[in-house]
């Protein structure tokens, strides 16, 4: 079997398949006319976030059999146009979970304690400590936009932060809401007029595209941080600018 990986990941990763005896061509950054004209002579493609699998990609693609997906999110494959051709669509969903937690924690100090501006600031000599002092996560409303794996676990750590968690997700059972001790908004407009920071956690298809945009940002606190490292679009950027 060939495999083309177009997306740069880690070198074990490659030496692990040609170990297993399959044929694997790296094209990291590989254009998308370039693409084009050497799909075909592949047997799987293995993409992150960088390569648009399109449907013109999977006609091309005459022996396709497998399209591989680094990482968690898909939207950057069209899984119909597989389906419709018997290929099988593939992705690692555990790989990264912790990583984008952690993140977004990171993210949530760095945003209540003014962390990026201090820095800026003392490496330019300015040591006025008291324009940075920000506010503190404890005893503050997080809301969590998708309880799913990543946002079970952001969930997890903010209450390890003392701070009172509510959560938006239709798809996730009262039992389980209950089980993670986090208090059940019915609509999404709830959370957002009692969170002090959002957090989101879903991913991008038609119906989240844009899901908190003009209207949604006017029933926010004023003050109130956001965090995505989802997807953008899912939170509309220039609402959010003009906000």
């Amino acid at each position: 079997m060939r495999i083309i990986v177009t997306d740069k990941m880690a070198e074990d990763g490659i030496v692990y398949l040609r170990e297993k005896g399959f044929e694997v061509d790296t094209k990291f950054g590989i254009s998308p006319e370039e693409l084009l004209k050497v799909i075909e002579n592949y047997d799987a493609i293995i993409v992150r976030s960088g390569t648009k699998v399109t449907k013109e990609v999977i006609e091309k693609g005459k022996n396709l059999k497998v399209v591989g997906r680094a990482g968690n999110g898909i939207d950057n494959i069209d899984v119909d146009a597989c389906t419709k051709k018997g290929i099988l669509v593939v992705n690692t969903p555990e790989g990264n979970i912790m990583a984008a937690a952690e993140l977004s924690i990171g993210m949530a100090f760095a945003l209540f304690r003014n962390i990026p501006q201090a820095y800026l600031a003392s490496k330019n000599k300015d040591f006025r400590k008291n324009k940075f002092i920000g506010s503190e996560l404890d005893g503050k409303v997080a809301g969590v936009v998708g309880l799913g794996r990543i946002g079970t676990i952001v969930a997890t750590k903010l209450k390890a932060l003392n701070m009172k968690v509510i959560g938006y997700d239709p798809f996730v059972t009262d039992e389980r809401f209950e089980k993670m001790g986090v208090t059940k908004c019915e609509e999404l407009e709830d959370l957002l007029k009692q969170a002090d920071m959002i957090t989101v956690h879903i991913p991008k298809t038609d119906k989240s595209q844009g899901l908190i945009g003009e209207e949604e940002l006017k029933l926010c606190k004023k003050g109130v941080r956001i965090i995505n490292v989802a997807r953008g679009g899912i939170v509309n950027e220039k609402a959010l600018y003009n906000a």
